[in-house]
């Protein structure tokens, strides 16, 4: 069964493109050959195959104590506030389809291996070569919906997906994947790490920028034996990074500044509002934005973006307080390791995180959920474990 759920992970990686395909036609403004559902329930299809076999894989085989604790809770907390929702049923399945990254990240630990990672790493360098080229294209034949780029071309131009702070952020956690994970020749890394930057300046993301400044500088950061130098030097470099992201990413004068400002008004004006157990399940997703647009419905959703403001929102401040105690214990344990791909992977996230809503960025939540699962399977290999009624007796340890 680990072979299935291995091989459904990296044939979503590979569908990606397909699932795309509707984006592409719009950017191009020309007619999709299939409507949308055709491109994107094969997607939410697999994913939810994916979930069945792994729930059937611990039931199997068990899970540890801790684990099987966490997902309990989390899975009875979904459950409440989506029965106690106040809106509309397409907005509560929206919460539903936003909260399966942290299901799938808990559910696939113990099922993920190095091997996994480089077919991860590999099958992620293939797709971001398809998603550069038609950058490129939408670079040339797209109408300047978002801008102009330095080049007086189409700008913020990204690829396969539905915006170009996606496609940025795909690109770096496939920088990520291919430093850490990628099995081939340094030469061919060099290629992909120049198509990631490539891909990223062409989706004149901030956060996209950012986040690759992040992973060029961390190697020299990590390997140095004057870190609190580095941290105190970091400081007046990175205010100067951020005061110049427009002009890093090539977009207006402003535009980031605006963006970040909006995005902590919002969080701020949810924060006063928020309840102790959300009944507005559903309303902070991307998800439930256009199913309210496409079905033209009158529910309340709203573009939070921001996995804070999403988290604070659809589940209320009781989890959001548990979210961020598991945070600080995440923090104190990436310090203890003192291991660099997962520092990195943790910051990353983190950052992406802020202003995004990072579990709904197909396939970066994807990559997200199979990340913690590796880095959390070595630490339960000794632990006790829970198993159903239907387990042999014997297997308990």
């Amino acid at each position: 069964m680990k072979k299935a759920i291995s091989n459904i992970i990296i044939l979503l990686i590979y569908l990606t493109p397909f699932f795309g395909i509707n984006e592409v036609c719009t950017f191009l403004l020309i007619e999709s050959p299939l409507p949308i559902i055709y491109y994107k329930a094969p997607k939410e299809g697999l994913l939810v195959i994916l979930l069945i076999l792994a729930s059937i894989y611990h039931i199997k085989n068990g899970i540890p104590r801790h684990i099987f604790f966490v997902l309990l809770c989390l899975l009875s907390f979904t459950v409440i506030v989506f029965i106690f929702s106040s809106g509309n049923l397409f907005t509560a399945v929206a919460g539903l389809r936003w909260s399966l990254p942290f299901f799938t990240s808990l559910l696939l630990i113990g099922l993920i291996d190095l091997n996994l990672l480089r077919r991860l790493a590999l099958a992620m360098s293939i797709f971001i070569c398809f998603n550069f080229v038609t950058q490129i294209y939408e670079m040339y034949n797209m109408p300047a919906i978002r801008g102009f780029n330095q080049f007086g071309l189409s700008g913020r131009v990204s690829g396969f997906f539905s915006n170009a702070s996606m496609a940025g952020v795909v690109a770096c956690f496939t920088f990520f994947l291919v430093r850490y994970f990628a099995a081939f020749g340094s030469k061919a890394k060099l290629f992909i790490y120049l198509i990631c930057i490539a891909s990223v300046f062409l989706s004149m993301s901030s956060t996209g920028i950012a986040v690759l400044i992040l992973l060029l500088v961390s190697p020299l950061f990590l390997k140095s034996s004057h870190k609190l130098v580095w941290i105190l030097g970091t400081i007046p470099v990175g205010l100067a990074l951020f005061l110049n992201l427009d002009l890093l990413s090539g977009r207006q004068e402003g535009s980031s500044d605006i963006s970040f400002s909006t995005r902590i008004d919002i969080f701020l004006r949810q924060f006063t509002n928020v309840e102790l157990i959300s009944s507005r399940f559903g309303e902070a997703t991307n998800t439930a934005v256009n199913l309210n647009k496409n079905l033209f419905s009158n529910g309340d959703a709203y573009i939070s973006d921001s996995l804070f403001t999403s988290m604070l929102t659809n589940y209320g401040l009781i989890f959001f307080i548990g979210f961020l105690i598991i945070l600080f214990m995440l923090v104190m344990y990436v310090l203890k390791k003192e291991k660099d791909d997962l520092t990195v992977f943790f910051v990353m996230s983190l950052l992406c995180s802020i202003p995004l809503i990072i579990v709904e960025i197909y396939p970066v939540n994807l990559i997200i959920s199979v990340m913690i699962a590796y880095y959390t399977t070595p630490q339960l290999v000794k632990k006790r474990r829970v198993f159903y009624p239907t387990s042999p007796i014997n297997q308990y340890s």
